[in-house]
């Protein structure tokens, strides 16, 4: 088989339980290795010297049953039931182990373990949650975020990740119930299935590529030379690409600017804007300009996108008549379905996609209890929509923390996955933004946003907030803007089959206190006051608050150009 020699070669290696060792991408601890019911046995053969241990509490017991299973005859049973005393007599959680060593990977250059698998807590109590933690033997604890709560019917996918380094001899996978230091869960149970772990890296080993090598795609296109015509030469298949909010309504400077770079996207938001029953904000204007503003984008052949602001990033945002209502109840749903029905009627014919909710995980993370309701408020709208502007592509707008989770269960009622990312900074640790250019760092870019891809399935996804700070405050600066740009521009050559559009946040950085004062009640107002946060939010533009160009306006200008370049040009 040929192979491509100007690539890295990745390889793969996952642990599996089974009569002998092997190294290959089947399911760990699931279905082979617990037959005969003895699950330290089976795990000493898979990791050495290293078995199975839980808490020291006594009855934290963890072993293979048949009473619950995802696939196959055996799951594992955890029984939360103690919790673990430290020896400074200090309590915590109720958790359970695996340790193993990694020493033979990372001296072959793995550089990330992922750890996948499925939780089923129907017979936890809903007041728990289990948290997936991965930690290396200095005991630095990654993901953190993974938690699935407590009480939920069903199997429900979860995965972390860590980076590993040369130094790490071995890591911890620990499953912790929150909310049981010092209680315990009696006569709960927690029931796991479908263990992957996977460890990926840049392999440096010649003998270990015999097997592994695979042909693949050059993973840049070549640049047409500076000198070529435009003209009638943009491909209609391109991605299309905006600047959020750009070109504003009657804003000469800003029409001139979304010409100049080419754009043809644009992303917008709105809210359930009805202060009484019955009375819209549009109810006597004389001239409805967010009406007009759409219609003229449309004209200019622009893809929109328009997200609800009902549910936005961590907060909630109903009609004060409506306040204090839940998303499922009767009357809300009925408030809704009107609004929704006279808004299409305005609007619906200047949409391409529309969104109901803005970075929704952020909030139901916080606040579980309402999510089966909002499931209920998101179908009643996908309904309308479909029944009056059956044209209009329905979607939701999740972030990476617990994506697959969320999506899991919405899916089927929406055409697209919409995402933002932004690339790290240490706005609330040390996060320097060079680690999503690095791509053998957990953190690259490119990861993330192809696990993104991922998790939608086979539906598109819509990048509808991408961007990059570049205060120096927070271990970023205008040069790594720059590399940003111009890596995720190489990355979106041969995505059109998969992503519907991409908009950067911000054409200039918004100035700082007005816009701590426009995002009160949008945004926690702890994170209003943390400076490294307002840094970060405020430096996310192309250009500087005054209107000068960042290097990274000239790149972005540059890398639409070249991106909208036929691949072969017909000669003359």
């Amino acid at each position: 088989m040929k192979v491509i020699r100007m690539l890295s070669i990745v390889c793969i290696w996952t642990m599996i339980v089974a009569q002998a060792l092997a190294y290959n991408s089947i399911n760990v601890l699931s279905n082979g290795g617990f037959e005969n019911g003895d699950l330290t046995e089976s795990a000493n053969n898979i990791m050495g010297s290293y078995p199975w241990f839980t808490s020291n509490s006594g009855g934290n017991t963890i072993a293979v049953t048949g009473e619950q299973t995802r696939s196959g005859s055996f799951s594992l049973m955890w029984n939360p039931i103690g919790w673990n005393v430290k020896d400074d007599k200090t309590l915590e959680d109720a958790s359970t182990f695996i340790l193993t060593s990694v020493r033979d990977y990372t001296a072959k250059g793995v550089t990330t373990a992922r750890l996948s698998g499925f939780l089923n807590t129907s017979a936890l109590k809903p007041k728990f949650h289990v948290q997936v933690i991965l930690a290396n033997d200095s005991f630095t604890r990654f993901d953190v975020d993974t938690v699935v709560a407590g009480g939920l019917p069903g199997w429900h996918r979860f995965e972390a990740s860590m980076p590993l380094a040369t130094s790490d001899n071995a890591m911890f996978i620990a499953f912790t119930v929150k909310g049981t230091k010092g209680i315990g869960a009696p006569g709960s149970q927690v029931y796991i299935d479908e263990l992957e772990l996977v460890y990926s890296g840049n392999d440096t080993t010649e003998e270990m590529r015999t097997e592994q090598e695979v042909e693949m795609p050059v993973a840049e296109k070549p640049k047409p030379s500076a000198n070529e015509d435009l003209s009638d030469s943009e491909s209609p298949h391109k991605i299309p690409i905006g600047l959020n909010h750009l070109p504003k309504y009657r804003d000469i400077n800003s029409r001139q600017m979304a010409e100049e770079l080419g754009l043809n996207f644009i992303v917008g938001v709105t809210q359930w804007l009805e202060p009484e029953p019955d009375q819209y904000v549009w109810t006597g204007a004389k001239h409805d300009e967010f009406q007009a503003h759409l219609k003229e984008m449309k004209e200019r052949g622009y893809r929109i996108s328009i997200t609800f602001t009902n549910v936005h990033m961590d907060q909630k945002h109903l009609p004060k008549y409506l306040k204090g209502k839940r998303f499922n109840d009767p009357n809300l749903l009925d408030r809704w379905q009107k609004y929704l029905e006279v808004f299409l009627f305005r609007y619906g014919d200047y949409i391409d996609y529309l969104n109901i909710g803005n970075e929704v995980n952020n909030y139901f993370g916080k606040h579980y209890d309402e999510w089966t309701e909002f499931q209920r408020f998101f179908r009643r709208g996908e309904e309308v929509i479909r029944r009056l502007k059956p044209k209009i592509k329905v979607g939701v707008v999740l972030v990476e923390s617990r994506r697959e989770f969320f999506w899991k269960q919405i899916e089927p009622y929406c055409d697209h996955l919409a995402i933002t990312y932004y690339t790290p900074c240490s706005a609330f640790g040390k996060s320097p933004t060079a680690e999503a250019l690095d791509k053998n760092h957990y953190k690259y870019f490119a990861r993330t946003l192809d696990e993104a891809i991922r998790v939608a399935g086979g539906k598109k996804i819509l990048i509808t907030e991408i961007g990059c700070a570049t205060h120096p405050d927070i271990d970023s600066s205008p040069e790594l803007q720059v590399a940003f740009i111009r890596a995720l521009f190489q990355w979106l050559y041969g995505k059109e089959d998969r992503i519907l559009g991409m908009s950067w946040l911000a054409p200039t950085d918004w100035p700082y206190e007005a816009t701590k004062q426009a995002l009160q009640g949008y945004l926690d107002a702890a994170a209003l006051q943390h400076e490294p946060f307002m840094k970060y939010l405020t430096s996310l533009g192309l250009k500087y608050e005054d209107g000068r160009e960042k290097p990274g306006y000239a790149v972005f200008k540059d890398e639409i150009s070249q991106y909208r370049r036929p691949a072969n040009k017909p000669q003359d």
